[in-house]
Order: C-alpha cells, then sequence, then structure tokens
C-alpha cells in the first residue's frame, strides 16, 4: 500500500511539471526591426525596403560529441516584402586524435543545428559581388 502511494505521488508530481512544460508559451519569432520578423532559418520582410540580416548560424557534427560546435556569421539580403532563407556552409573540422597518434583524427561534416539572429539593416545598395567571375 505504501508502494502505491509513493507511485501515486510521483505521477502526480510528473503530471505536473508535464503541464509546466507543455503551458510554457512557444519561442515567438525574433522582431529584428519594424516589419522585418526571423524565424528559424527564414527571415520575413514586410517593408519597401532590402534589408541584411546578420546571423550566427551554430554547426555540430551529427553523433560526434567529441568534435566542438562551430559559429558560423552568415548576412542574408531579404528583398522587399519576401521572405528569404538562411543558407550557410557549415564546416568540416577534424575530430580529435586518438593516443598515441599526434595526427588529427578523420575530418567530419558539421551541419547548421541553430540559428540566432543578431541585426537587421536596411541595406538597399547593390549586392557584393558573387565572385563567380564575369567580364
Amino acid at each position: 500500500m505504501k508502494l502505491t502511494a509513493q507511485l501515486a505521488g510521483l505521477l502526480a508530481a510528473t503530471a505536473g511539471v508535464a503541464h509546466l512544460v507543455l503551458a510554457a508559451p512557444q519561442a515567438a519569432a525574433a522582431t529584428l526591426a519594424p516589419g522585418i520578423t526571423c524565424d528559424g532559418f527564414a527571415c520575413r520582410n514586410d517593408t519597401d525596403d532590402t534589408y541584411r540580416v546578420r546571423s550566427q548560424v551554430l554547426c555540430d557534427a551529427a553523433g560526434v560529441s567529441a568534435v566542438p560546435r562551430q559559429t558560423v556569421m552568415v548576412d542574408t539580403h531579404v528583398p522587399p516584402r519576401d521572405t528569404a532563407r538562411i543558407s550557410v556552409a557549415c564546416p568540416v573540422v577534424s575530430t580529435p586524435p586518438t593516443p598515441p597518434e599526434v595526427r588529427p583524427g578523420p575530418l567530419v561534416g558539421t551541419m547548421a543545428t541553430g540559428v540566432v539572429h543578431l541585426s537587421a539593416e536596411v541595406d538597399n545598395g547593390p549586392r557584393p559581388d558573387s565572385g563567380s567571375g564575369g567580364a
């Protein structure tokens, strides 16, 4: 009987915690400037100007906990009255050496796992050259 009472108390406590977690407000989209909102890897521009959104992307090596998290800074141009995806090329990194080796371990790719949007500024000037050649 004592075990049943303890189990009932544990279940009640668990239900209370679950209720708090489920009742917690969801993270709202970040508003970086009037008319500019970013949610995850997408930013929406509801203005008549082009904006440059500065974001910090977190890159992790899937399944390799020994590789430290990498961060990549990204600028994304969001056209007027449009939505733009935050695109990033996460780095390839070396895994730590395993003893007795002193060489770096094998290379592993990382992938974007999170993003923090830092700022948005009007940028109606010409876009920078992509470096893809041309006359």
